[in-house]
């Protein structure tokens, strides 16, 4: 066993895997690509994020890099829950229901839970979780939030980041965050912060400023965009700031999410299949949008 592999078992409450056969396990994910990681770890609660993301910060203070993926049921087609270094192994414990409360609409969860078990316990209490992916039955929705999952109900109801509404975050330095939409004096206090938090927030700040008109220029005309960062949805017109969406399919390149609070929608469970034929690719797709439109305002 490596000497990193044994500092994280002796600090961590959760499982350390060097064995041929895990890392083997966790050498593929949904997609064609295969990365062998050098060490597996279930964390058994935050602070174990947070000693491991500490402690790899502390490395590469030191000319030594380890980077860190987060994992959650290993659906990902585009290799996103693959790493050489530790891979963090969300389901195991950090799979939880926090807090449910159906009169307000919202649920709090850890990233490891199923979707499909979360969309069970919401339908018991008349609601559900509309941007569903294909892949419920098996997936996370840690993984829903790295990926900005998508599914069937998404042309109605919107993607991922339109529901995902608050985040807790564990930093590249181990500092962990809590995201959410805040008011322009808010965003002051923050930017006044000494720490790495301060620090993020008048860096995306400044960048967001300094490049207003290129990136204004530059908006997907699309519903969901999966390709780079979010920097659109962070400001509002009102001066409100909010990292939320910078992290949503970020497929956990600036931090590892550790906690999520997500709206829910009331369940109706009338469904109808349409079928439409068409002569012509352009009207196909000009039927889908007025579809949409439809769906949207009803």
């Amino acid at each position: 066993m490596s000497k990193v592999a044994q500092y994280l078992q002796q600090h961590v409450v959760g499982e350390v895997l060097t064995s041929i056969d895990a890392r083997e396990y966790f050498s593929t994910d949904g997609s064609i690509y295969k990365i062998t990681p050098q060490i597996i770890v279930y964390p058994r609660a935050e602070n174990d994020v947070r000693k491991i993301a500490r402690f790899s910060w502390q490395l590469a203070e030191r000319g030594r890099l380890v980077p860190l993926t987060a994992r959650g049921s290993g659906t990902d087609f585009s290799g996103g829950s693959l790493g050489q270094g530790v891979m963090i192994v969300f389901p195991a414990h950090m799979n939880k229901v926090l807090t449910l409360d159906p009169n307000k609409g919202f649920v709090s969860v850890q990233p490891g839970i199923n979707y499909g078990k979360l969309q069970q316990t919401l339908l018991t209490h008349g609601q559900f979780l509309p941007p569903y992916p294909a892949s419920l039955e098996y997936s996370t929705v840690g993984g829903a939030v790295a990926n900005n999952a998508a599914g069937e109900k998404s042309v109605k109801y919107g993607v991922t980041k339109d529901y995902a509404k608050q985040l807790r975050v564990v930093l590249a330095n181990g500092e962990v965050i809590t995201t959410k939409r805040i008011s322009k004096k808010e965003l002051g206090q923050k930017k006044g912060l000494p720490s790495f938090e301060g620090e993020l927030y008048r860096a995306i700040d400044n960048v967001l400023n300094d490049s207003k008109k290129a990136i204004e220029g530059y908006v997907p005309s699309v519903t969901r965009s999966v390709s780079g960062y979010d920097i659109w949805s962070i400001k509002g017109n009102d001066g409100s700031f909010d990292l939320t969406p910078l992290f949503i399919g970020s497929q956990g390149t600036l931090g590892i999410v550790t906690e999520i609070v997500l709206d829910t929608e009331t369940y109706n469970p009338q469904k109808t299949l349409l079928v439409g034929f068409f002569d012509d690719i352009a009207k196909a797709g000009a039927a889908v949008i007025n579809c949409a439109n439809l769906a949207r305002a009803h």
